[in-house]
């Protein structure tokens, strides 16, 4: 089990922030308020397993907090159709054929949010071979 503090475990956004994002959508004295929290507690912490998250500000954290469980949340709502990623249908002697995205609702950061998170970002260090390491 990893050290932490308190700070680590609040989730990086609010259920209010997410519905500042999300015009229209009011989730607070709702039903789906508590799973609101939850899935931005779980956003929070799917973020925190990149490494490069302490470097970013917080107002970077919130906006991919929210994505990812605004997302997560507009899979869960979907529709089995509104899920297709490719489609292709033939007439004769009929043949259909559906790929779907994310059917499970996994939750998951998208290639340029990962890359806000420091991931594929280079970095120049060099090694003294006389030296050796320094502890």
């Amino acid at each position: 089990m990893a050290d932490s503090d308190a700070t680590e475990e609040q989730p990086f956004a609010t259920v209010a922030d997410l519905e500042k994002r999300w015009y229209g959508r009011t989730f607070t004295g709702t039903d789906k308020e508590d799973h609101v929290k939850v899935l931005l507690e779980d956003a929070s912490d799917l973020i925190r397993q990149y490494p490069g998250h302490k470097r970013c500000t917080t107002a970077t954290l919130r906006r991919i907090c929210c994505a990812v469980a605004r997302r997560t949340l507009e899979n869960e709502e979907s529709d089995l159709n509104s899920n297709v990623t490719n489609m292709s249908e033939t007439v004769g002697p009929v043949s259909q054929s559906y790929t779907f995205g994310n059917s499970g609702a996994d939750m998951r950061l998208w290639p340029s949010e990962e890359k806000e998170l420091g991931v594929g970002r280079q970095q120049a260090w060099s090694y003294d071979p006389f030296e050796g390491a320094k502890p």
